[in-house]
């Protein structure tokens, strides 16, 4: 099991359909670590710099 954020540029994430992306970033896990399940959350870069992420 993989849990992860992937930081994404911004064009991307405007450009591409989310749930395609997510599928191709599973199977690329899936075809190169022998990992079963991925959960993955995809973030535009520069959002952990903003203090939107922090939990608190």
């Amino acid at each position: 099991m993989l849990t992860a954020h992937v930081v994404v540029d911004p064009a991307t994430l405007r450009g591409e359909d989310h749930g395609r992306l997510l599928t191709r970033l599973q199977a690329c896990v899936g075809d190169h670590f022998d990992v079963a399940h991925s959960t993955l959350q995809l973030e535009p870069e520069g959002h952990a710099e903003d203090g939107s992420a922090l939990h608190g």
